[in-house]
């Protein structure tokens, strides 16, 4: 969407509260966002991976939230889903999409979610979007420049894990080890190695 910058919208870091009284704790989040074709859905596997190591399979809801391109009804959709998977008392919550609403940048800009956002050569992203999705060039070039204003305003925020494309296929096992201590973790060499093989870079 040529001509949003989210930080003309407003969306600085600010504290975010729920009123609802149904949910008994406030869950982990992990989002797993980035430019088009630049890893960011291995990131989300590597997230699941390293957290199925101290937390049970069910009590994780890890998916993909699709495409809203940042604003609209969709944009509304996807920030709604988020709302009702806190609700559910599970224990983290991993989804990955190229583009938010403001409600879940809102959460990441504030701290409250985790975000590891993946990024290449806008140029090399536009490609990829043409030759694997069959896009047009003009759509093309509108999502990968509406991905260029998130990363944008995650590079100025300490919140957020920043990486290249080029680590994630380079040195996907240093880059493994980036995101587990990003979360929190302290794993041994081994357990990293394991968690690297089930992915799929």
């Amino acid at each position: 969407m040529v001509g949003w910058h989210p930080i003309l919208q407003g969306l600085e870091p600010e504290t975010v509260y729920s009123p609802s009284k149904n949910i008994s704790k406030f869950p982990n989040m992990v989002f797993c966002s980035g430019m088009a074709c630049s890893a960011s859905r291995w990131s989300q596997e590597t997230c699941y991976e390293l957290e199925k190591l101290r937390t049970a399979e069910d009590r994780i809801d890890c998916g993909y939230l699709g495409e809203n391109r940042i604003s609209g009804k969709k944009a509304l959709f996807v920030d709604a889903f988020v709302a009702n998977a806190i609700k559910k008392n599970y224990i983290t919550l991993i989804f990955q999409s190229h583009s938010f609403g403001t409600r879940i940048l809102k959460m990441i800009l504030s701290g409250l979610a985790k975000n590891v956002h993946t990024y290449r050569d806008p140029r090399d992203s536009i490609a990829s979007l043409m030759r694997k999705e069959r896009c047009e060039y003009e759509p093309a070039f509108d999502f990968v420049f509406s991905s260029l204003m998130t990363f944008e305003l995650f590079s100025i925020d300490n919140n957020s894990l920043i990486l290249p494309y080029s680590e994630t296929i380079n040195d996907p096992i240093g880059t493994t080890a980036k995101i587990a201590n990003y979360l929190d973790f302290d794993l041994t060499e081994e357990q990293i190695q394991k968690s690297r093989l089930k992915t799929c870079t």
